[in-house]
């Protein structure tokens, strides 16, 4: 196969990080890449850098752009994509030499509609930590296995960034723009779209953790807060109420919860939502052997009192911070 492969690259404000990044896409095994790097508005070297990059590879090409947030520029980097397959990479995170190459077999091995592939967060001060998967083992799966999969968050999660993409898939689908939890939705859609998916368990892909990261950064609006549970009310809607939908959409549920603690904030009328959701699905979650018994009873506590889930959830914070010092 010598399929030509967009690779997508939303470039904001990373002059620290973008050259690795970009220098890891271009030294893939596999050659045949149209590589656009999408200038986000930056306002520090990180346009220049790119410029430069361009100049020493013809696969390269930059586009300087106002500022829209990560959603407007990959939709932007779509509009010009040319390649059969298209992904993802954020410009301070760093892919493995043999990735596109990887993904790009399935496609050819396995006549799937996406790939993906397991991830490693990576620290500034060096240290690296697989990412915990309950599939231990390649899968090939169909696109409904693959959403079950995506929103139980134990297998691969929402990111685009470690996955491939038939690029006939985005005809209809667009990220959501202006807000940061974009990819949610998203990959939703895509992977209910595809007809199978295969998982690799190899970890192909290098995910930064770091202060200047939008999705570490504690001051999220209210509108990034209520993109999470457009979503879940979305995905609930399209998967009609499927009881282990509406188990998983508990996991959403409580990442909203955790973002809105850190905030200082609360929202009584989607607690309210969350306590007829959860009684809803309760036993189904309780039986589920694909969510994890601590994240069962953080949510059980959750339902339970959540002025108490609050004080807990504040306490694991205060001593995860003192850990990290």
């Amino acid at each position: 196969m010598n399929s030509l492969v967009s690779v997508i690259i939303p470039v904001y404000n990373v002059e620290r990080y973008v050259r690795k990044c970009v220098n890891s896409v271009r030294r893939q095994t596999y050659r045949n890449l149209e590589i656009l790097l999408i200038d986000d508005g930056s306002t520090d070297r990180s346009g220049s850098i790119c410029d430069a990059l361009a100049e020493t590879d013809s696969r390269i090409r930059v586009i300087h752009k106002t500022y829209g947030g990560p959603s407007a520029a990959r939709n932007c980097g779509l509009r010009i994509a040319s390649g059969k397959y298209v992904a993802f990479a954020d410009s301070d995170d760093y892919i493995q030499p043999n990735m596109i190459e990887k993904l790009l077999s399935a496609f050819a091995q396995s006549d799937v509609d996406a790939a993906a592939c397991n991830y490693e967060f990576v620290f500034d001060n060096g240290k690296k930590k697989p990412h915990r998967t309950f599939f231990q083992t390649d899968q090939l799966l169909s696109g409904r296995e693959a959403v079950r999969c995506l929103l139980s968050e134990q297998y691969f999660r929402c990111y685009v960034w470690n996955k491939m993409f038939r690029a006939e898939l985005f005809r209809d689908v667009v990220f959501p723009e202006g807000v940061i939890y974009e990819d949610i939705i998203t990959c939703y859609r895509l992977l209910a779209k595809a007809k199978r998916v295969l998982y690799f368990h190899d970890t192909l892909y290098a995910y930064r953790q770091h202060s200047g990261s939008i999705t570490q950064k504690s001051n999220k609006s209210p509108k990034d807060l209520a993109e999470i549970i457009r979503a879940i009310r979305e995905i609930r809607k399209c998967e009609h109420d499927d009881p282990r939908v509406c188990a998983f959409s508990l996991l959403y549920f409580k990442y909203y919860f955790h973002d809105l603690i850190k905030a200082g904030a609360w929202n009584d009328e989607v607690y309210r939502e969350y306590i007829a959701v959860y009684s809803k699905c309760r036993k189904t979650l309780h039986k589920s052997k694909d969510i994890l018994r601590m994240d069962k009873a953080e949510l059980g506590i959750l339902y339970l009192n959540h002025s108490l889930h609050r004080k807990l959830y504040k306490i694991f914070c205060s001593l995860k911070e003192r850990l990290s010092e």
